[in-house]
């Protein structure tokens, strides 16, 4: 009741010289003994409520329970296992190629990433990618992952000139200010051009990012890389977006392709998309 209450009063807001302040509360419980037996530990079980209040929505309460242990329990497991891959070399891309319809003739591929690590083979890509976005590894697999997909270009074409690769990045690389300048490291380092590469992101992470990302987007433009917009049809306001995003591919999102023979709507979504 004392949550509850706190919540809903801090909820009402606080009138200043400036106008009201709203304020969105997100308030973790933990009991002692229950939970820990120092203040530190206690506090510490308190704040992982607290972040899976915040994740829930915020302007809510929760009170720590076995669920959220086993969920930050694994959530540092996966980490460890992410951390353990880079170290020990673990990680690795798989291709799914792409073809021409007209002829179906196979001109580049998507990158995927893979790890040969047991807790991450368990938990799956998205899982584990989800963990490092929070914590700021993904930094570093980004990293990786261009390396890897370069040095393979750089021996594909050696055989077939003209292959072409996606690669998966997080969006919050366009608001790094090394993002570009390691790119470019890589192209220089295994001899490949930038436009053989598409660089892949979700719809719903550029539009996050909004205004911040442009001026990344703009140099990598110039270098010559293309930007892939996957999942598209899922932002807020995607043709705003496009206008100065400067996408090169549409990846339409798979919820409109599925129904397309039998939900005319979906089906009228894709034409206009085209």
């Amino acid at each position: 009741e004392l949550a509850e209450n706190m919540v809903r009063e801090l909820a009402k807001g606080f009138t200043t010289r400036q106008g009201v302040l709203h304020l969105e509360v997100s308030l973790g419980v933990a009991l002692y003994p229950d939970h820990a037996q120092s203040a530190a530990n206690l506090v510490a079980r308190a704040d992982e409520a607290m972040f899976e209040a915040k994740s829930l929505g915020r302007n809510r309460w929760m009170m720590l329970d076995d669920s959220i242990v086993r969920k930050n329990e694994e959530k540092k497991e996966i980490q460890e296992a992410i951390e353990e891959s880079i170290a020990n070399d673990q990680f690795y891309l798989v291709y799914q190629p792409v073809f021409l319809t007209e002829d179906e003739v196979v001109i580049g591929a998507e990158t995927l990433l893979r790890s040969t690590h047991p807790v991450l083979m368990r938990v799956g890509t998205q899982a584990f990618i989800n963990v490092a976005e929070k914590n700021g590894s993904i930094r570093r697999i980004d990293t990786l992952v261009a390396s890897m997909a370069m040095e393979r270009l750089s021996q594909l074409r050696q055989v077939h000139p003209k292959m072409r690769l996606s690669i998966n990045f997080s969006a919050s690389e366009l608001v790094s200010p090394d993002y570009v300048q390691t790119l470019k490291d890589l192209l220089v380092l295994y001899d490949v051009p930038a436009r053989a590469f598409a660089l892949e992101v979700t719809e719903t992470q550029l539009t996050e990012f909004g205004e911040q990302a442009l001026g990344t987007m703009s140099q990598l433009n110039k270098l010559g890389f293309g930007l892939s917009l996957d999942d598209f049809g899922t932002g807020y306001n995607s043709f705003v977006q496009l206008n100065s995003s400067f996408v090169t591919t549409l990846k339409i999102d798979k919820r409109f392709i599925q129904a397309i023979n039998t939900d005319s709507q979906d089906a009228n979504m894709v034409n206009i998309i085209l």
